[in-house]
């Protein structure tokens, strides 16, 4: 029974793996060559190069100091600038903000191209699991 029961549900299994491998290709290209996405990525990592080039110094002298009173003040001082140019940073802030404006737009170009296809998905497997059944007896609905 169980040998029989995978020989039934392979095909339908193999038509999903092929579908759902096309629509995470899909999908992907959609995030890797979304221009609005791209650039905000670019603008992000060039504000994030900046930061860590302004705070360099200041985390170089953190990790090479042994006292540990001293140690905690120049971590407290690496963390607050990191703080004030990131969380408190407003140019930060709006490319954070339009990060968030950019993938919500791209998120719903991948949810579309998902439900545009998951119903053939759907009724695949159905159809399937109906032919299976009908298969060693067992009467089907639909």
């Amino acid at each position: 029974m169980a040998k029989l029961r995978r020989k039934l549900t392979d095909k339908a299994r193999i038509r999903t793996d092929k579908r759902l491998s096309k629509m995470e290709s899909e999908i992907g290209r959609i995030y890797a060559t979304y221009p609005a996405l791209i650039a905000i990525e670019k603008e992000y990592k060039a504000y994030m190069k900046f930061v860590q080039r302004e705070t360099l110094a200041d985390y170089k002298k953190y990790l090479s100091e042994d006292q540990d009173d001293k140690k905690a003040e120049l971590k407290s001082i690496y963390t607050s600038k990191v703080d004030r140019l990131t969380r408190k940073s407003k140019k930060y802030n709006a490319i954070v903000r339009k990060f968030v404006a950019v993938l919500s737009e791209v998120n719903q170009k991948a949810i579309d191209v998902v439900n545009a296809q998951m119903t053939e998905v759907y009724v695949d497997n159905y159809n399937q699991v109906a032919e299976d059944c009908k298969q060693v007896g067992i009467k089907v609905n639909g």
